[in-house]
């Protein structure tokens, strides 16, 4: 009797976390900032597994005055480079994406306080991506994996 009272249990804990579950994976910068917080939700409330939604949120960037950011590295095809308002008032910016032979893939123009670049049709491997904004330069090794 209690060895099938506690079968029953697990089968009910088993069940209740197939009918519903979600999944949270947060990206990190070297500082330790979460820069991407991924939900994955699975549920349709008949204990199979449902369709699959992906929910991406990213913080608001809050850059400090003169700042230049590129995120989230490793990047699965979206990254957004951030320049602090401040910056783009001494005017444009220019940015360039490299691969690591030195040929530019991309370069442009940023006008606003965010750009998004899709590289999900780059091949996955480490790109350079160099931002100037006025005086100020930056360059980072992306890693689209």
């Amino acid at each position: 009797m209690r060895a099938l009272f506690v079968v029953i249990v697990l089968a009910l804990i088993s069940l209740s976390a197939l009918c519903q579950s979600s999944n949270i994976f947060n990206e990190y910068d070297a500082a330790g900032n979460r820069i991407t917080r991924r939900i994955l939700l699975v549920s349709d409330g008949s204990g199979r597994l449902a369709d699959t939604t992906i929910v991406e949120e990213q913080p608001p960037v809050d850059l400090p005055v003169g700042a230049i950011t590129a995120y989230p590295n490793p990047t699965g095809g979206l990254l957004h480079v951030a320049v602090s308002p401040t910056l783009l008032e001494e005017g444009s910016a220019q940015y360039w994406l490299f691969d690591l032979s030195g040929r530019i893939l991309r370069d442009g123009t940023i006008t606003q306080s965010i750009i998004t670049m899709d590289l999900s049709n780059e091949a996955k491997g480490v790109y350079i991506l160099k931002v100037v904004a006025g005086t100020k330069k930056e360059e980072w090794q992306v890693v689209r994996q």
